[in-house]
């Protein structure tokens, strides 16, 4: 799967699925993912329990790494399948945790890592992917998802209780 990424830096990066073995690294990912979010200004990460988000993941979807020709992880991008609560008949995907080192943003590995999502959770049955945009992302992610397909769907709230 290995192909061009950012055609400035002409980059190459293979993108494979997460194993048991990526565990330390995709919990790394994920922890830097979590303090950019709202959530994570409430409650700190909790290693144990990043490590059950992660095997039920890897258990009910999947996650996707990218390597640099180095073999240095790069980016990652977790969803996990549900049964859509309103009817049980359709498999729904949704997007845990999506992360890209910051060196590597801005040519076309996050198109490629959500493309390569989209096969998977297709291939698993899902009817559809559900993707996030957190206020703190950057500001062309809502073109890029439109880019790409999506369409806004809804807007969430948070308060501290």
């Amino acid at each position: 799967m290995a192909g061009l990424s950012n055609s400035q830096d002409k980059l190459v990066y293979n993108i494979r699925l997460a194993e048991d073995d990526d565990l330390e690294t995709v919990l790394g990912m994920g922890r830097k993912f979590y303090t950019t979010t709202e959530v994570g200004k409430l409650i700190p990460f909790d290693d144990d329990a990043g490590v059950c988000a992660i095997f039920g993941m890897l258990d009910r979807g999947f996650i996707l790494l990218a390597e640099s020709e180095a073999g240095e992880v790069v980016g990652m991008l977790g969803c996990q399948f549900y049964d859509f609560p309103f009817n049980k008949d359709y498999i729904a995907c949704t997007e845990m945790m999506f992360w890209i080192e910051e060196e590597h943003r801005g040519g076309t590995l996050a198109a490629r890592l959500l493309k390569e999502a989209e096969l998977l959770a297709r291939h698993e049955g899902a009817t559809f992917i559900t993707m996030v945009a957190l206020e703190t992302s950057p500001e062309m992610i809502e073109s890029f998802y439109k880019r790409l397909g999506y369409q806004r769907s809804e807007r969430t709230y948070i308060k501290g209780i």
